[in-house]
């Protein structure tokens, strides 16, 4: 029997951004959570990535085989609570992603092509190039022959394929049959460097138009750049006990815990501007 398995961290219920879905939803929000990342790893034809259309967000609902989940609950822990990657452009529905699945996934990529490659070499050591084996059997001579596909299949060279790289590097701009050349040239090597420092240097640059094309990216060697976190002037804004910056909403003064990331953008209530401070007249 064909049994998978999903890598998670041991120390998820410490992770700040569960501790506030589980302060928020009880431990049903930490095992929507695990629901959704068993479906997201299921999805490995498509990026391992979700739709984020209406019909999308209503096949992810009925797979969840749950319907004492309410739906809102689960798209606020999809979209609020940066426990996901979204892959929203020119306003379309756009998807949504784990980093952490797409990390742990290309690492077990890697361990089960060295244990193949591992194998392979195990057995040309032990049978050489030889088609026939011969061994005694009650004293008569048995000739077992081993059948040897003459077609020649020609096997992948990337330690990394460049689906990851550009799903990951999430910024999807340029020239792509120039961009996957690129990455083809690199070493095993700098590829994995590569996804090594990708995570952290999209985390310093949340939105997409402050970070390099990733043909500058690669041809500048970009994973030896030092990575610069800018704070959005969060240090402007009180942390929550949790640790995360409240902000008010300019139109109706309501107060929430926000990522860093998201200080710049507009608040969830009223998509108006995000302050500090409670405004002095709520309009």
């Amino acid at each position: 029997m064909n049994i998978q398995y999903i890598p998670l961290d041991l120390d998820i219920l410490d992770d700040a951004k569960m501790i506030r879905v589980v302060r928020k939803y009880g431990m049903q929000g930490f095992g929507i959570y695990i629901r959704i990342i068993i479906l997201l790893w299921k999805k490995e034809d498509d990026g391992f990535r979700w739709g984020l259309d209406e019909e999308d967000i209503e096949d992810l609902y009925e797979a969840l085989r749950d319907k004492s989940v309410d739906r809102d609950v689960m798209e606020d822990i999809i979209l609020h609570h940066g426990l996901f990657e979204k892959d929203i452009n020119e306003g379309l529905p756009g998807y949504f992603y784990s980093e952490s699945i797409l990390r742990r996934r290309e690492k077990m990529s890697i361990k089960q092509e060295k244990l193949s490659s591992a194998g392979k070499k195990g057995m040309k050591s032990r049978w050489g190039n030889k088609k026939d084996i011969s061994r005694l059997k009650g004293g008569n001579k048995v000739v077992i022959t081993n059948k040897v596909n003459k077609t020649k299949v020609k096997e992948s060279k990337l330690n990394i394929s460049f689906d990851n790289f550009w799903n990951l590097y999430n910024y999807k701009v340029g020239d792509k049959g120039k961009i996957i050349k690129k990455w083809e040239s690199l070493t095993d090597l700098d590829r994995g460097m590569v996804m090594e420092h990708l995570p952290h240097y999209i985390k310093s640059t949340p939105d997409k138009q402050f970070r390099k094309h990733p043909s500058t990216y690669l041809n500048n060697q970009g994973w030896f750049d030092e990575i610069i976190n800018k704070n959005n002037g969060v240090d402007r804004f009180k942390l929550s006990t949790a640790g995360f910056p409240m902000a008010y909403c300019d139109k109706c003064g309501i107060s929430a815990e926000y990522r860093k990331e998201e200080l710049n953008g507009d608040s969830r209530c009223c998509q108006s501007k995000l302050l500090s401070e409670k405004p002095v007249a709520v309009r």
